[in-house]
């Protein structure tokens, strides 16, 4: 079959259709917003444990949960809680530290 001869078939969308896409469109949007505003509200809360805890072994894990957090958005900021837990980690000889900062690290 050569070029000239191939028709092309679009399919033509009826309303309900459409307003089914439409729908569906705009709650994945809703649920993204949602999630990034979960995000951002966990990312306060560690941010602020971080602030008062005085444990080395808490600090550690609250570092590294905070560059997991940050990894997708701002992987600079992760590398910085991920390092700061792996100096942590050695000064303290906190071996599951190191291993978890270094794992995110390489991420």
């Amino acid at each position: 079959m050569n070029k000239a001869n191939r028709v092309r078939h679009f399919k033509i969308i009826t309303i309900p259709e459409l307003k089914k896409t439409v729908i569906a469109f705009l709650m994945s949007f809703f649920f993204l917003f949602q999630s990034h505003a979960q995000q951002v509200s966990k990312i306060e809360e560690f941010e602020k444990k971080l602030q008062t805890t005085t444990d080395a072994s808490s600090k550690i894990e609250i570092l590294n949960r905070l560059g997991e957090l940050y990894l997708r958005t701002e992987p600079s900021k992760a590398r910085k809680y991920c390092l700061s837990a792996l100096e942590l980690s050695e000064k303290t000889n906190n071996p599951q530290g190191k291993i978890n900062s270094s794992n995110t690290i390489a991420n």
